[in-house]
C-alpha cells in the first residue's frame, strides 16, 4: 500500500481494497466505511472479472479477488465470510496433499466483514491469492484456465480447444495439454 502513497488511516481504522464498482453496496452496508482513494490502480481483470491483477511497477505477487455485488451466471459474486477465512487454511491442506509439482493459487490472505448478518458481511470481502505467472514464464510455460477447457460452442460437443489447435485425436490433444 506504501508504494501507492495513500494517505495515512487512523489507528482504529482498516483499509480493504475493494473495486470501484462495489462502493455502492459498501457505503450503503457499512456506514462508518469512508473512501480513501477512489481509483487508485487501474488493474486487469481475470476471466473471473473480480479477480484481478495489478500493474508490474507494483511488484506485487500475488492476485487480489474482490467482493462484486452483481450476477454474474447464476450467483451474486460477493464472498462469504467463511469463503474468505477458509481459503488461506484449504490452500494449506492442499499444498500438503498434492504433488510438488502441482501449481496451486493459494489463497494466502483474506479479510472480511465480521457482521452477524453474513449477507452483509459479503459485501467487503478481499482475497489474496498467489501469482503463477512470472513462474510460469520462466519455465517458458503458459497458464490455461482449466474451466476454458470444458467451454463449448453452442451445438457442439468439443471445446473451444479443440478447434483453436486443431486437436482431432485423442493423441494430439494429449501432447497439446502436455506441452
Amino acid at each position: 500500500m506504501r508504494k501507492l502513497d495513500l494517505p495515512n488511516v487512523e489507528a482504529h481504522e482498516v483499509l480493504i481494497p475493494c473495486l470501484a464498482r462495489q462502493l455502492p453496496a459498501i457505503m450503503v452496508r457499512f456506514q462508518s466505511a469512508r473512501v480513501i482513494v477512489r481509483n487508485a490502480i487501474t488493474a486487469s481483470a481475470q476471466a473471473s472479472i473480480r479477480t484481478v491483477v495489478l500493474p508490474q511497477t507494483l511488484q506485487f505477487d500475488w492476485h487480489l479477488k474482490f467482493a462484486l455485488a452483481c450476477t454474474i451466471t447464476s450467483a451474486l459474486r460477493t464472498i462469504t465470510p467463511w469463503t474468505a477465512c477458509v481459503g488461506p487454511e484449504f490452500s494449506a491442506v492442499l499444498s500438503d496433499l498434492l504433488p510438488e509439482d502441482t501449481w496451486i493459487c493459494r489463497e494466502v490472505a483474506s479479510i472480511t466483514g465480521a457482521q452477524q448478518d453474513y449477507d452483509e458481511a459479503k459485501h467487503i470481502s478481499c482475497v489474496l491469492r498467489e501469482d503463477h505467472e512470472a513462474r510460469a514464464n520462466a519455465m517458458n510455460q503458459t497458464l490455461v484456465i482449466a474451466a476454458a477447457l470444458a467451454e463449448t460452442p453452442y451445438g457442439e460437443t468439443e471445446c473451444y480447444a479443440t478447434f483453436l489447435f486443431d486437436l482431432v485425436t485423442t493423441e494430439g490433444k494429449m501432447d497439446w495439454l502436455l506441452k
